[in-house]
């Protein structure tokens, strides 16, 4: 080992161990993500992601793919399932961790409009809903104090904020099962721990590219598997 990398434990660190340290305290100075060992943990968290598919096929008997899954085999869903899909996840759970940076402020509140206008479910409620988000965008835009301090506060909790937006990118995905069940929760806690990695990628790098690819492939799995499944009928 060279006399560099005993003198700076965020080289010598193996991937593994550093997304353990990040999930203890994600302030601790961090390893490179750009080395195969992200790859190598990827791949078993989508490993993992299978097993649990397996493993609630094998309690259930329900089928892994459904007839229904086969619309997505088509240019158009497609793409968006491998790429817009991602980029509104990465966006929507975990655009907040580079709220340093100003372009991503103006992305997610706009994303947040969008989506609150488009849940017709909160009737006239979205309305008050989305001119306080406005109002969040105008003052962080506007008011260095305010970026400041909603900077501040996310800082001083990032470490619950990143948790709690796991768990809320893991039950999105519950709207993927016609209804709930215990035996859900396999895949569901599959999810926790792949957002928690997302969240690793993006800090690590500081930037949504690297996730954005990560999770595009992850689908792009997904897409092959119904592919290929939709041979054998």
């Amino acid at each position: 080992m060279r006399n560099n990398e005993q003198l700076n434990p965020t080289v010598a660190r193996s991937v593994w161990q550093d997304f353990l340290l990040f999930l203890k305290d994600p302030h601790a100075a961090g390893a490179t993500i750009y080395r195969w060992g992200t790859l190598g943990l990827f791949a078993v968290l989508l490993l993992l992601n299978y097993l649990c598919g397996l493993l609630k096929w094998w309690i259930t008997q329900e089928p892994i793919v459904k007839v229904s899954d086969l619309g997505i085999l088509n240019p158009g869903m497609i793409l968006a399932f491998i790429l817009l899909t991602p980029l509104l996840e990465e966006l929507a759970f975990r655009g907040f961790l580079l709220f340093h940076k100003k372009k991503y402020v103006v992305i997610v509140a706009l994303l947040m409009l969008f989506f609150i206008f488009s849940f017709e479910n909160l009737s006239w409620f979205r309305y008050p809903l989305m001119l306080l988000v406005a109002l969040w965008l105008g003052l962080m835009l506007a008011n260095r104090k305010a970026r400041d301090w909603t900077l501040g506060l996310i800082s001083r909790h990032k470490r619950v904020l990143i948790y709690a937006s796991s768990i809320a990118f893991a039950c999105a995905h519950l709207t993927n099962y016609d209804g709930f069940e215990v035996v859900s929760l396999l895949p569901i806690a599959q999810k926790v721990i792949a957002g928690l990695f997302f969240s690793y990628v993006m800090m690590r790098s500081n930037s949504i590219v690297p996730g954005l690819l990560l999770h595009a492939a992850n689908n792009s799995v997904l897409v092959l598997i119904i592919y290929l499944w939709s041979l054998s009928l």
